[in-house]
């Protein structure tokens, strides 16, 4: 797959990095050099552009990816004059980034497909994970149902899925089970995704769990 991203701050930066990473080819922009130069050698592509000028987007072949990502934040102008030249040279697939209430509107009233909002998402993520205690990360999938990560409570190492019960005792569903990899190291965790997770699995206390249910269910499992 294809990607453009415009604007290289620690979100754009970081959304090309990962993309690439995830075997994207990516033609990453920005009218700072500097945030070019220190990104060209992780990316497909990367180059200095005012994205502000709509000759200069002309030049660029938007219409061949599969996703124009405008990560501008900092320069509120910029990102508005970018993503208003972009919806008349009829990019389809386009999504920007929002860094307030304001700028999401005007956003809205150029009919952006997709606005994203980054520090709100991990704000929402951070304080889910806070209010829930002893959890890694905390996603809502609707106003009722959240997906969480945590280490494996004490009283399940030791036992089988099939007998923890998830489903019948906390009507909870587990998604699957990370573990650090071999090649994990402090400043650069990694870990194993064990997959479908079978009924005769033993919980070890390395194991991470997945686990998909409602927010009252999940509180009652970490309270036993």
């Amino acid at each position: 797959m294809k990607f453009c991203v415009i604007g290289l701050g620690i979100f754009g930066t970081n959304l090309a990095r990962i993309l690439t990473q995830l075997g994207a080819e990516v033609l990453a922009a920005d009218r700072d050099p500097d945030r070019v130069d220190a990104l060209k050698d992780e990316v497909a592509h990367a180059l200095i552009l005012d994205a502000s000028d709509a000759k200069a987007l002309r030049q660029l072949p938007l219409h061949d990816m599969d996703a124009v990502i405008v990560a501008i934040g900092e320069d509120f102008e910029s990102s508005i004059l970018a993503t208003a030249h972009l919806h008349e040279l009829g990019i389809p697939n386009l999504i920007c980034r929002s860094i307030n209430s304001t700028h999401g509107r005007l956003l809205e009233l150029l009919k952006v497909p997709k606005i994203i909002l980054p520090e709100r998402m991990a704000a929402d993520r951070t304080a889910r994970s806070l209010m829930l205690g002893r959890v890694n990360d905390a996603v809502a999938i609707s106003a009722d149902f959240d997906i969480v990560e945590l280490p494996v409570p004490d009283h399940l190492v030791g036992r089988s899925l099939q007998a923890a019960s998830l489903r019948d005792r906390y009507r909870l569903n587990l998604i699957t089970i990370k573990r650090h990899s071999s090649t994990s190291t402090p400043d650069t965790p990694r870990f194993d995704v064990l997959g479908i997770i079978p009924p005769t699995h033993i919980f070890d206390s390395s194991d991470i769990l997945l686990l998909f249910g409602k927010e009252v269910d999940i509180r009652r499992f970490l309270k036993d």
